[in-house]
């Protein structure tokens, strides 16, 4: 199971302003009927445990019964139906996909609020590349979402153009749109921005203050259409997470209402004005008060508060410039260049370090885990990780059986307060990871088993350096595999939990959140 670390705001269940009747419950018998018809049609797939299903059901509730008679939202429950979402590959809860003619189009990433589910809806009404007139044109340059329109006359490059159009649309949550119209009909806009026949306007998102752009059709197209679609520097919330956390994001904490943190975004909107439709990274900013752990564990201690943050795997840039537009928009250039260097926390380099579990911190993980003449088993823990408590005994004992074997080392690094390198983060609770000696490049995570004996044989598999296992380690099966566990609500990680893929042994958390 893939589990990435990504935004998923804890908030409180509200009452839903709908009628829950408006939304569609699936089982195996009624799913095929349902999906093969030309309306689109919206299916959860949840479980009942899923504290993030629970949250988002007055919001689907209210979305259901605003569109109704026009799409269909329905539930899948994924506990029950297991066949169904086996055959969608349904491996995190809550999980949206966009069904039309009984097949899959797209899988849903928008925000988990009303209003998202709402505008992704009426514009999978639309087709993906939609003639418009001059009329059309005068009123999309009125309307706040962005617009994407090629100038006509190019059949090759509206058929490329089309293709890019599927593939990024699902992204854009309903903040943007795809067209095509002649040139007379797009006067207004190539006065805007000069096009020709195969090539693209793009007007990002915003009304009085939109941008417009003249694009050829490219790869990077599809970057640049979420650019576009993006507000220029929006609140990053429990509601516009998942708008924000597939794109790397340069992010400024502040607290509403102080002046000094208001006059701060003025110069963070001016900076990502300089950057806007480039599709590489976004602007947002963070409720400072509310979500004061998630800029603790990035460790921002400056101020103005600003890093970019790269959500797939936690690897964070923090801004320590003169704080002006031009020099936060040189700072982000420079990171899209490949230029700038991750930040890594680390906690204090222990004054010994002796005992049989080798104590890992941010500073010395070259040292002790990349250290190529030794085979190295590395565990990075949560304090507060049951299963890293459970752990613990067997862990030490394992450290203790092999402490005359010079070539391995056995150790553990507090992921709470230090950070291992951007390729080998954690994405749960414990990350096991085996880095052989002499093949630093080629780690193996540990899935196996959790007792000595078995962390032994895989180490006599794995290491460079044959060992004897020593007598009386215990049965194989004294203990069975647990699967990693999900950050809890009192860090960062459980104020940002992962937005995409919940897993029923986080039922326990989820049900203390509530």
């Amino acid at each position: 199971m893939k589990l990435l670390y990504t935004f998923a705001f804890v908030g409180l269940l509200g009452l839903a302003l709908g009628d829950a009747e408006d939304v569609l419950n699936l089982s195996k018998e009624n799913f095929t009927e349902t999906i093969k018809g030309d309306i689109p049609t919206l299916v959860k797939f949840y479980a009942p445990w899923c504290g993030h299903c629970k949250k988002m059901v007055p919001a689907y509730i209210e979305a259901a019964t605003e569109l109704k008679g026009k799409v269909i939202l329905a539930d899948v429950d994924a506990t029950i139906e297991k066949d169904l979402a086996q055959e969608y590959g349904i491996q995190g809860f809550p999980t949206l996909k966009l069904f039309q003619g009984g097949k899959m189009i797209q899988d849903y990433s928008g925000g988990r609020d009303r209003k998202s589910i709402v505008n992704f809806m009426v514009d999978a009404l639309r087709p993906i590349l939609s003639e418009i007139t001059k009329d059309g044109i005068a009123d999309l340059m009125k309307d706040e979402k962005a617009a994407f329109v090629m100038i006509s006359g190019d059949e090759a490059k509206e058929a490329e153009f089309e293709k890019i159009a599927r593939a990024a649309k699902g992204g854009l949550a309903g903040n943007g749109a795809f067209y095509k119209a002649s040139a007379a009909d797009a006067e207004a806009l190539i006065a805007k921005s000069k096009a020709s026949a195969g090539q693209v306007i793009v007007k990002t998102f915003g009304d009085d203050d939109a941008d417009y752009s003249t694009v050829d059709v490219s790869e990077e197209l599809g970057d640049i259409c979420k650019g576009a679609a993006t507000p220029i520097f929006g609140e990053l919330s429990r509601d516009t997470a998942q708008t924000y956390i597939e794109s790397p994001c340069v992010i400024l904490f502040a607290e509403p209402g102080n002046a000094k943190h208001d006059d701060q975004k003025k110069v963070m909107t001016a900076a990502a004005k300089q950057l806007r439709g480039n599709g590489k990274v976004l602007f947002a900013w963070i409720d400072a008060k509310e979500l004061g752990s998630f800029k603790d564990q990035l460790g921002v201690t400056a101020d103005p508060a600003i890093a970019i943050v790269e959500f797939d795997g936690l690897t964070k840039y923090l801004f320590e410039e003169e704080f002006t537009a031009d020099a936060v928009a040189a700072w982000a250039k420079k990171y899209i260049a490949g230029e700038l260097t991750p930040n890594l926390k680390s906690a204090p380099k222990p004054e010994k370090n002796d005992e049989p579990v080798k104590i890992v911190v941010g500073s010395t993980w070259e040292e002790l885990v990349m250290d190529d003449t030794k085979d190295v088993l590395v565990e990075q823990y949560a304090p507060w990780c049951g299963h890293c408590k459970k752990l613990a005994p067997v862990y030490d004992e394992l450290a203790s059986v092999l402490s005359d074997v010079e070539s391995i080392v056995i150790a553990k690094m507090d992921a709470t307060e230090n950070d291992a390198p951007p390729p080998h983060a954690a994405k749960g609770y414990p990350t096991l990871t085996f880095f052989p000696a002499g093949k630093k490049d080629k780690p193996i995570p540990y899935n196996g088993g959790r007792t000595v004996r078995e962390f032994a044989e895989f180490l006599q598999k794995n290491c460079g350096t044959s060992f004897e296992l020593p007598e009386g380690l215990g049965s194989a099966e004294a203990d069975a595999p647990e699967e990693e566990e999900e950050p809890e609500d009192d860090d960062y990680e459980g104020e940002y939990e992962d937005y995409e893929d919940e897993e029923e042994g986080d039922e326990e958390e989820d049900e203390e959140e509530l």
